[in-house]
């Protein structure tokens, strides 16, 4: 077609994005842009980084790329296409693959935005002073949900009680750390759920007691489920809100999906219902919650359209490190006779990712400490006598903390390793106090695991971390907080390059799902998710990469968000 195209070449103004959106049975040319995508996986590449720069984006009505290249080269790609062609002036920005969140928690993203948050409150003081406003402004009459407190950000350094909320109010309190593997509960929660001082410890749990055995108010793994179960769930109708709220939050952060680490079949049903309503801005490569969601799905489900993937169960060997759950070989170098919890043992861990593996599900585990990375990995291994157990690509979900002789074994594995940049910047300081530095040379160990031939996926594990990528990038390149802590980076033999850090959050993580012919990069027939930043990250300081705007989101060949 060469007379029937149709351009439209507009110098958009900030508050003009939103209103030029193509239409549905057109093409787009996005032009003036300085763009980057990777082209071929660490797996593939053995670790070698290849990339395109490009400085136009041509995408078809379907919203699958077309070619990447010049805009007067494209624009002649254009005239041939069968289909009006919308042209976009990209100002200049920095156009890269959507990116991909390989390791998140997508309706308590939402739900987290919609409740009691105390994220970055520095003293236990001023976080209960935050609780009574929330309960003063609050006009419910039931459980009082949230949280994100950290008492290691407090000036206090410990852990909150329920003596702490007393006067506070006669509802009942329950407040999840930050990493989601310790709650606080106040007297009226702990009455609720009949805890006393009789109450055992269960398996991969501890409720956490005064000299006396009665219980503080905090419970750790496995103990949170005492309290937990008798907080009345949350109906169909929030759910849906707070899916809309996490949608909306990934859009404004330039997140085109994430791999949702634990859903259970009513989330999945509501995904795949706002999914086929065309209610779904972002995709979402589905984690199923656990040995009991896997029950109830007998095959993957692979939906043409990539919206709502669900080939993976997720599942949990140990706690966190903050609060001492995460299982080590050693005692903690901060409370002696602690090594942690095991939320499994390892023959009942290897009998589900078995039954995992013969279902064709890819697996996912969460480990944390030394003990917990090294029986996953011996699951994985016996797991490979089964057919197809390597291609399934199984995962560890954290690797955070690593016997050094344990890292050779994922590239032998075939096991890809999930990482999340901002938990070494958040963790570092309390990983010294948890573990002495001999404990720690196989911490947080990107580029030895790149350079061991393992695949990284990159993540935040939002919302334990912001779910902003800009602040992941930063700390992948400079191991260094947003303070600019510490002076020269944290163990930077293990930081990686920009270019290794943007394709662990786009292409190798669409590799993590069984997706990168579709995801994770702008290549031809791929689909055109993209993000466009203010800033180009290969031109400005590393230690400004936090602070990087994100002005548009695109999901699908459809702008999703545009900064106002």
């Amino acid at each position: 077609m060469t007379d029937g195209v149709r351009f439209t070449r507009a110098m958009l103004a900030a508050g003009a994005l939103a209103a030029l959106t193509p239409p549905a049975d057109a093409a787009t040319l996005i032009t003036n842009v300085t763009g980057w995508t990777a082209t071929a996986t660490a797996a593939e590449t053995h670790q070698a980084v290849r990339s395109e720069r490009f400085s136009a984006l041509l995408i078809d009505a379907s919203g699958r790329v077309v070619a990447t290249g010049d805009a007067s080269t494209l624009a002649e790609h254009a005239r041939t296409l069968d289909e009006p062609v919308e042209a976009i002036d990209g100002r200049g920005r920095f156009l890269m693959p959507g990116v991909i969140d390989a390791h998140g928690h997508f309706t308590n993203l939402g739900f987290g935005a919609l409740r009691l948050n105390v994220t970055g409150i520095r003293s236990l003081g001023e976080t209960v002073a935050a609780i009574r406003a929330f309960v003063a402004r609050d006009s419910g009459t039931g459980w009082i949900t949230g949280g994100r407190w950290n008492q290691e950000f407090w000036l206090e350094r410990r852990f909150p009680t329920a003596a702490d909320l007393e006067g506070v109010t006669d509802r009942p309190i329950w407040l999840a750390r930050v990493d989601g593997h310790a709650a606080w509960a106040n007297r009226a929660a702990m009455e609720a759920a009949g805890i006393t001082a009789d109450t055992p410890d269960p398996h991969g749990g501890q409720i956490i007691r005064d000299d006396d055995g009665n219980p503080t108010g905090v419970f750790v793994d496995a103990a949170m489920g005492l309290v937990s179960a008798m907080i009345p769930e949350p109906s169909d109708q929030d759910v849906r809100r707070a899916i809309v709220e996490a949608q909306r939050i990934m859009a404004s952060k330039g997140l085109t999906q994430v791999h949702d680490a634990g859903a259970d079949a009513r989330e999945i049903r509501l995904f795949q219902e706002m999914a086929r309503a065309g209610e779904l801005d972002v995709r979402l490569y589905v984690m199923l919650a656990g040995a009991s969601t896997l029950a109830q799905f007998d095959a993957p489900i692979d939906d043409p359209t990539d919206f709502v993937d669900v080939r993976a169960v997720k599942l949990y060997s140990d706690g966190a490190l903050g609060s001492r759950g995460a299982a080590l070989f050693e005692d903690y170098a901060d409370d002696e006779g602690n090594r942690g919890l095991l939320f499994i043992e390892a023959a009942e861990l290897s009998g589900v990712v078995d039954a995992a593996v013969n279902k064709g599900f890819q697996v996912g585990v969460h480990a944390i400490g030394t003990r917990a990375n090294q029986i996953v990995l011996d699951a994985y291994e016996r797991a490979l006598a089964r057919p197809g157990a390597r291609d399934l690509r199984n995962r560890v979900e954290h690797s955070q903390i690593l016997v050094p002789t344990d890292i050779p074994r994922y590239a032998e594995l075939g096991v890809v390793a999930s990482m999340q940049p901002t938990h070494q910047t958040s963790d570092m300081f309390m990983a010294e106090k948890r573990l002495d530095p001999r404990r720690l040379a196989g911490g947080y160990a990107w580029q030895t695991l790149l350079a061991s031939g393992a695949v990284l996926a990159l993540g935040s594990d939002f919302p334990v971390e912001p779910p902003d990528p800009a602040y992941g990038f930063h700390a992948a390149v400079t191991r260094q907080n947003r303070d600019g802590e510490p002076a020269g980076g944290w163990k930077m033999d293990d930081a990686l390059t920009l270019e290794q850090a943007l394709r662990g959050f786009t292409l190798d993580a669409a590799w993590a799902a069984h997706q990168e012919d579709m995801l994770g990069s702008l290549e031809p027939g791929k689909w055109a998710d993209f993000v466009l930043f203010e800033q180009d990250p290969f031109t400005i300081p590393p230690r400004t990469l936090w602070q990087m705007e994100v002005a548009e989101t695109w999901v699908n060949g459809e702008r999703v968000y545009a900064a106002p």
